[in-house]
């Protein structure tokens, strides 16, 4: 399917990715309750990073592990890395103040985010991004502010807004260095960089024991083996044969699957207004990828007809 058909292999990569993705919220809560953000992210990433190993060096047997600079690789795994490390405290942390449904969906934001950091990078931003942010911050409201309540967003879904900020760097960067150099070993690599990042973070400000680690386990297990080895090297791997508007829109579908997560493992439920802003926040992030091809789809069939 790799050869034959590219982007279908890369479009079924990012959906399975974005599936894992969806439902680790569930981990994350569930191990939340334990232990410290550094500590769960210290250990999900550094047994995501050596679940990767063994195909690492398979590959490098075979002799498929293409590497055109081992500078780039490096500098590429540590930014990302650092990137990865800030938007997965700040999700961890707000993990403890909010629900699994809606921490999906706020974490969909980063896509809505992304074409205003490529200012950044000497782009511009158009139109329907402007209007994708105007839907989102409507749909913010609906799901985060209860009628009659002050217009602050509570401590667990404004920690993952932030977290969502620093996921649309992680998204550039990948992009940054994923074409020039073997997307395993850079999962792999990266993860690496988180885990000790964090793992300093946790010596030095978290006090947890192994019996704490212990307690959750398989929480830790499913985020560090699934949500990291497997969904983060999917996402690279899709993005590199997949069109960057059809990754995104698979991508953002992990806020749908955090939500029935939610609802099937944990008993969550949207109230209409929740839902609304569900609704509102999916709307804001495929159009915001999807306008700039609709007047040119069009534009093709009014030729057509």
């Amino acid at each position: 399917m790799q050869s034959r058909y590219p982007k279908l292999y890369g479009a079924l990569c990012l959906l399975i990715c974005a599936m894992l993705w969806g439902s680790t919220f569930v981990a994350q809560i569930f191990g939340a309750s334990y232990i410290g953000p550094h500590s769960y992210n210290a250990v999900r990433f550094l047994i995501g990073a050596c679940a990767l190993i063994p195909l690492v060096l398979h590959k490098r047997k075979s002799g498929s592990l293409a590497i055109k600079s081992a500078k780039h690789t490096l500098a590429g795994a540590l930014i990302c890395g650092c990137a990865l490390f800030a938007g997965s405290y700040f999700q961890q942390r707000g993990m403890a103040d909010t629900t699994a449904g809606k921490a999906g969906f706020i974490s969909a934001l980063y896509i809505v985010l992304v074409p205003f950091l490529r200012i950044l990078r000497g782009g511009k931003v158009k139109l329907p991004a402007w209007v994708s942010v105007a839907v989102a911050l409507v749909g913010m409201y609906l799901l985060c502010i209860q009628p009659g309540g002050d217009l602050s967003l509570g401590t667990g879904d404004l920690m993952v807004l932030i977290s969502a900020c620093f996921y649309s760097l992680h998204i550039l960067s990948i992009d940054n260095f994923v074409t020039d150099t073997d997307p395993v070993l850079l999962s792999c690599l990266q993860f690496f960089a988180t885990g000790l990042i964090s793992a300093g973070f946790a010596f030095g400000f978290e006090q947890t024991t192994m019996a704490d680690i212990w307690a959750c386990k398989w929480a830790i297990l499913y985020a560090g083996v699934l949500s990291c080895g497997v969904a983060y090297t999917l996402q690279a791997v899709g993005q590199r044969y997949a069109d960057p508007l059809q990754a995104t829109l698979l991508m953002s579908t992990e806020s749908v699957f955090s939500g029935l997560s939610g609802a099937l493992v944990l008993g969550e439920r949207f109230s209409g207004r929740e839902l609304g802003g569900c609704v509102l926040i999916l709307i804001a992030v495929i159009y915001g990828q999807c306008a700039d091809s609709i007047g040119p789809a069009l534009k093709k069939l009014s030729v057509r007809k």
